[in-house]
């Protein structure tokens, strides 16, 4: 699929605030041994990620209660010594994600044994490999057991400045000049039960500012959008193009072109309009806006593609969670990817009301670009910046929750479940193209289910749709049980707005082995069999488009033009004139349309076990009225349907390893 929208920038910038305390460590109370492989603070701010104390590949650590203490200092050493053989403790800081961090104080006690180093110096590195002095060493022959040593400036070193969520900050303190290597050196030692901090460092940590801008490309039409900056307005991002119908818009008056949209349901989209665009936008909201060509009505000028949205601010914080409100039965609505970053589907976690599919809306293509589980156009269920998309749901537990993990990197997508076993149809025209999935896979069932996706009438009045149908819906994905035992029909339906010649085939074509499948036209009852290079071309009939707000929200399933025919055991005769080659018939029921029996008449050439059996378009066994060996000739059944309802149904002869298949229409 082309990307929906173009991400065009995104900075970071500074967002500062007053400096304060923002990680400490105190080793009074719970008292430390002294002797652990690390210490992680034991008081932090809210965004950054807990900060650690270790030590250095030089150093070996020693008990020493209230402290985090080392040994093993080279007797005698050096400043140089002590850097090159790695004798240090040291710091690691880092923002969260979406926060930056600047350091301006650092304190700390120290304490030595008689025996230990008497002089150290700071380092700091933003790449973990390169170190630079902070000012230089310091003489430290003190042995009372543990004592303050002057407050560190940091605030001047501009390397430790806004450091953005990814970078993390070293601070090593390097020390020499022990008389024994069994002399210690020691952050800590305030008395017994004192909470006071030994360690910590002043500063700031301020959410990150992003300005991210994205291009709308095409021509006039719908786009579904959302917001990656907490606090926008409407307004804010929808600036740069025409607006109407609200407060804020260009012109109040109009027919308003910004919705939202929560409690959808199959038969009708339901549209509420934004009507003040000085509104913030909710995080994890996403809503429609239609673009027009021209975005100046008031002088020349005013057609420009493509038109560049953006916003600036803090982007909205992980774990934002939107949930639509919902009344009953199922629903849809207008969800939105609230950062500034591409985000996983499947990573969002999702309360059990929220189903497994999602929808974005292709302006290119005038169609919706559906996922679920692996399957659809949506590629791997990875939804761009700036995204809004559809979902489904069927309760008040709905809500969907952006968690930091939901972001991919650079767009790139590892580690997707891979579905086998599927076919792809796709329906043609000079103008674009439309797809229809239909999938095999444990779990599924032959009605709706959890790995479904239905079909969404498009935003746009010129389209060509591709269609299954499950339980009288138009479905973009169709998943079915992979342990088929017998054929199954699946009927395959299409509406276009702009009829004329249309082609037919297949995409993907990958099925376990000895399947077979074969297509029935509807109209024509002509047969074929499909395989990889299967193309088949008719002429479409013109359907009228009407505007959204006329239209059911789900696709409406038309009349079924085709029947795909699924054998997993490759027994099912595709020969167009239904004859078979061991002498068989089958012959149209009579009378057709009826109500409410019909007779089903069949000959055989020579004795068999015979089976014939109706089934409804589903290929749900309706009833079996020949099952037992008959003689050579001609036979006729009587249907009776008093106890069903109106349709089409299958009627199906099996002899001698063949199988004939034939429709028939009861109208009550």
């Amino acid at each position: 699929m082309k990307p929906l929208y173009t991400l065009l920038l995104l900075l970071f910038i500074s967002a500062g605030t007053a400096w304060g305390q923002i990680a400490a460590w105190q080793f009074g109370n719970p008292a430390s041994t002294g002797n652990e492989v690390s210490y992680n603070a034991t008081t932090v701010h809210a965004n950054l990620n807990t900060p650690v104390l270790t030590r250095g590949g030089g150093v070996n650590a020693t008990a020493l209660a209230r402290a985090y203490s080392s040994t093993n200092f080279t007797a005698s050493g050096t400043q140089t010594d002590a850097i090159t053989n790695n004798k240090f403790i040291q710091i690691t800081v880092s923002a969260a994600t979406g926060y930056q961090v600047s350091l301006s104080t650092l304190d700390v006690r120290l304490r030595r044994s008689t025996t230990g180093p008497n002089a150290y110096i700071w380092r700091y590195s933003t790449n973990g490999s390169t170190f630079t002095d902070i000012g230089s060493e310091v003489s430290f022959v003190s042995t009372v057991d543990g004592v303050d040593q002057s407050q560190i400036n940091l605030s001047g070193i501009s390397a430790l400045q806004n450091v953005s969520s990814g970078t993390t900050i070293t601070l090593r303190i390097y020390a020499w000049g022990a008389s024994a290597t069994t002399g210690t050196f020691a952050i800590g030692r305030y008395g017994a039960s004192i909470t006071t901090s030994s360690l910590s460092i002043g500063g700031t940590v301020a959410a990150s500012e992003i300005e991210a801008s994205v291009n709308l490309t095409g021509t006039q039409g719908w786009r579904l959008l959302s917001s990656p900056v907490s606090g926008s307005t409407y307004a804010d991002l929808l600036g740069p193009i025409w607006t109407q119908g609200a407060t804020g818009a260009d012109v109040t008056n109009g027919t308003p072109n910004v919705f939202w949209s929560e409690g959808s349901t199959t038969a009708s989209l339901n549209a509420t309009n934004v009507t003040n665009l000085n509104n913030a936008i909710p995080a994890g909201r996403g809503f429609a806006v239609l673009v027009y060509n021209d975005d100046n009505y008031t002088a020349e000028g005013g057609t420009t593609w493509p038109k560049t949205l953006s916003v600036t601010g803090t982007e909205n914080a992980a774990d934002a969670t939107y949930t639509p409100t919902w009344t009953s039965g199922i629903e849809y609505a207008i969800a939105g990817n609230p950062f500034a970053s591409t985000i996983d589907w499947d990573g969002l976690t999702r309360g059990e009301g929220v189903h497994n599919a999602v929808w974005a809306w292709n302006p290119g293509t005038s169609t919706y670009d559906a996922y679920n589980t692996g399957n659809g156009l949506l590629t791997d269920g990875l939804i761009a910046p700036f995204q809004g998309f559809w979902i489904q749901y069927n309760s008040a537990a709905s809500g969907i929750t952006f968690p930091a993990a939901a972001k991919t990197t650079g767009g790139t997508f590892r580690g997707k479940e891979v579905e086998p076993s599927r076919m792809v149809v796709r329906l043609s025209d000079d103008a674009g193209s439309n797809h229809a999935w239909i999938a095999f896979r444990d779990g599924a069932t032959f009605g709706e289910d959890g790995y479904d996706a239905v079909k969404f009438t498009p935003l746009s009045g010129d389209f060509i749709q591709l269609f299954s149908v499950v339980n009288d819906k138009a479905h973009d994905i169709n998943a079915l049980p992979i342990g088929l035992t017998e054929a199954l029909e699946i009927p395959l339906g299409y509406t276009s707005t702009r009829g004329g010649n249309v082609t037919l085939d297949l995409t993907e074509l990958n099925l376990p082995e000895g399947w077979m499948v074969s297509i029935r036209d509807n109209v024509t009852d002509e047969t074929h069999a499909v395989n990889a290079d299967f193309s088949y071309s008719f002429e479409s009939v013109r359907a009228k488009a009407a505007p959204v707000s006329e239209t059911p929200h789900v696709l409406a399933a038309t009349a079924p033009r085709f029947t795909l025919i699924v054998d997993p055991i490759g027994t099912t005769s595709v020969d167009v004139n239904q004859k078979s080659e061991i002498g068989f018939e089958l012959a149209q029921n009579y009378p057709n349309p009826f109500n409410p029996s019909t007779q089903i008449g069949f000959s055989l050439l020579t004795t068999h076990h015979t089976r014939l059996t109706v089934y409804d378009v589903l290929g749900r066994e309706v009833a079996v009225l020949v099952n037992g060996v008959m003689q050579a000739g001609s036979h006729s059944v009587n249907f009776d349907a008093s106890n069903i309802t109106s349709g089409v149904y299958v009627y199906k002869l099996e002899a001698g390893g063949q199988v004939i298949t034939k429709r028939m229409t009861l109208i009550k």
